[in-house]
């Protein structure tokens, strides 16, 4: 490809995506596949966000926009060019120099939503000339933490789905228990639930020693004048 060299079908490296990496897919999947330009920019987008996995990224729409206005640059400057022409020089050593630089996907307020330090650092060397910098191995650790932290939120939610739902009011525990082990860290956390049973049910008072009231010429009395049950039991009370 002009100014590029050969299609790559991934991107590769330790450091941020640049310009080149994202246009040598998008020319992979639209030159060698046949894909439209959309379906191309979309790809290229998606073998990019791995790599941002610890920086929030722009919304996905205008990352695909965005990779479409590269390639407008790079048709643009293919149009108009001409070996012998001293401004198409300086175009492509200048155009050379754009694509070694980061393409830059963060979201607007990244700095402001990354909490770990070096995170942020890194991103920063990205934007310089040539990308300082570079990713180190994946700290599991961390990941393992994400991953059940995660895990944690999406069995909140469901729990709150469901008591916004109608059903018993009893909640078996052992059902919203949930834990996840990796390595040495345990994590378990319980949702808190409305028992059936309360956990210190009072003892009844101590009463005197029960009276049949209830003898035959009463029964007859209300049976005469025609009390139901229910009235009777609140009469006698």
């Amino acid at each position: 490809m002009y100014l590029l060299g050969a299609s790559e079908s991934e991107i590769r490296g330790s450091k941020l995506p640049s310009n080149s990496q994202i246009l040598k897919v998008f020319f992979y999947y639209h030159v060698n596949l046949k894909q439209t330009i959309r379906k191309a920019s979309t790809a290229a987008v998606e073998a990019a966000i791995p790599f941002w996995a610890r920086i929030p990224i722009s919304a996905k729409k205008h990352l695909i926009t965005k990779v479409e206005k590269l390639h407008e640059k790079w048709k643009t400057l293919k149009k108009t060019r001409n070996p012998q022409g001293e401004k198409q020089r300086h175009g492509e050593a200048r155009f050379l120099k754009y694509l070694d630089n980061l393409f830059d996907m963060a979201a607007q307020d990244a700095l402001q939503v990354v909490k770990i330090e070096e995170d942020k650092q890194f991103h920063l060397a990205q934007r310089e000339e040539g990308r300082r910098g570079s990713m180190g191995g994946v700290d599991k650790t961390l990941a393992d933490k994400e991953k059940r932290a995660k895990k944690r939120k999406s069995s909140q939610e469901n729990y709150n789905i469901t008591l916004e739902q109608p059903g018993p009011s009893h909640v078996d525990r052992n059902q919203i228990k949930f834990s996840s082990t990796s390595g040495e860290d345990t994590d378990e956390e319980y949702f808190p639930v409305s028992d059936s049973k309360p956990s210190n049910p009072k003892k009844p008072r101590p009463t005197e020693k029960a009276k049949n009231i209830m003898t035959s010429g009463l029964a007859a009395a209300l049976d005469r004048t025609g009390v139901s049950d229910r009235n009777a039991v609140y009469i006698l009370s």
